[in-house]
């Protein structure tokens, strides 16, 4: 996964196949957002950044795994979203 956009053979890599099975088993799509998540996942975790004693803060998480993929890991994640009162609210 050498690319910062997605190429076909990313969703093919080792470490791409290694994410989907900690995200749930999810099967095997050639969609961009799950391409993203893999993709953030593959560099922290090359980076050493994925490790027990690390810390993350991520906003707007929203319903996406990654805090809680990096948690699983050991890091030390603070993740935030807006109040579910003004969700909507434009």
């Amino acid at each position: 996964m050498a690319h910062s956009y997605p190429v076909a053979s990313d969703f093919f890599h080792p470490d791409f196949t290694a994410f989907r099975h900690r995200y749930n088993d999810f099967p095997l799509r050639l969609h961009r957002k799950l391409w993203e998540f893999a993709y953030i996942d593959h560099q922290l975790r090359n980076a050493g950044m994925l490790a027990s004693g690390k810390r993350g803060l991520s906003f707007g998480v929203g319903l996406e795994p990654l805090p809680a993929i990096f948690a699983a890991a050991g890091c030390e994640i603070v993740a935030t979203d807006a109040p579910p009162e003004i969700i909507g609210e434009q």
